[in-house]
C-alpha cells in the first residue's frame, strides 16, 4: 500500500486485534520519527498517550473505512505524495 490515507481512516493493523483510526499523517517537517501515521483505538478514540499507535503503510493489514475526503484534503495528500514529504516504508 503506497497511497496515503486521510484522517479518520479506520484500519486493521498487522498483529493487533482491534482497529485503529488515523489521527495524523506525520511529515518530515514536524518530527524526527520514521512513521507515516499515528492512530488511536477505534471506537474508543484518544484516551491516553500510551495507547497511540505509530505505523507505516506496510503495517496495515486491511482498510476498514476511508476517512472523509474533500477537495482540500485530496490536494493536501497529493502534495505530500508528490513532494515525497512523508516517511516511506
Amino acid at each position: 500500500m503506497n497511497k496515503l490515507f486521510p484522517i479518520g481512516t479506520v484500519v486493521k493493523l498487522k498483529d493487533i486485534e482491534k482497529p485503529f483510526m488515523i489521527i495524523s499523517i506525520i511529515t518530515k517537517d514536524f518530527t524526527d520519527t520514521n512513521y507515516t501515521y499515528s492512530a488511536v483505538p477505534f471506537p474508543l478514540g484518544y484516551l491516553d498517550y500510551n495507547q497511540k499507535q505509530y505505523f507505516n503503510s506496510d503495517g496495515i493489514e486491511e482498510v476498514l473505512f476511508i476517512g472523509y475526503l474533500d477537495r482540500e484534503s485530496k490536494n493536501y495528500l497529493n502534495k505530500l505524495e508528490k513532494e515525497n514529504n512523508i516517511w516511506k516504508n
